[in-house]
């Protein structure tokens, strides 16, 4: 996944304080509409971001009303002096983090549903809070779903 950013940006949401708003400079800001499955725990924005996305979904023949979901991503700035959309990225690093995501699925009748997801994000080097005390944020999600 990529969204490009600008040197000069600050914000990647605003458009008045980036290229766009200087003479002679074009604005390069991918800001993109809808979205896109960007984790369970980081999930920034897209703009001036470059993410690698590894996933996997396993259904087991033994265990036919089982389903288990991986995914892994690595988040990098485009330009590691721009600006992105975590307030917490004040370095002018490149490397924003990485996060590894699990989901299991159960459905024990047709139309009932268990499901538990896990996600943990570790900060990267352009995370001030890397090297303080809070380098990891975790979620824990549980739902249950009956269709009808």
């Amino acid at each position: 996944i990529y969204g490009r950013g600008d040197d000069d940006r600050r914000s990647v949401t605003a458009s008045g304080n980036g290229s766009d708003s200087l003479v002679g400079r074009t604005d390069h800001n991918f800001f993109y509409f809808g979205y896109v499955d960007t984790g369970l725990v980081y999930a920034p924005r897209v703009s001036n971001m470059r993410i690698q996305h590894l996933g996997a979904t396993c259904l087991l023949p033994e265990l036919e009303r089982w389903q288990l979901k991986f995914d892994a991503y690595d988040f990098r700035r485009d330009v590691p002096r721009a600006g992105n959309s975590d307030p917490f990225v004040t370095l002018n690093r490149s490397h924003m983090g990485r996060e590894v995501d699990a989901t299991v699925e159960f459905r024990p009748l047709a139309n009932l549903s268990l499901t538990t997801q896990y996600g943990v994000f570790f900060s990267g080097k352009a995370h001030a809070t890397a090297t303080e005390s809070h380098p990891r944020r975790e979620y824990w999600g549980f739902a249950c779903s009956v269709d009808f």
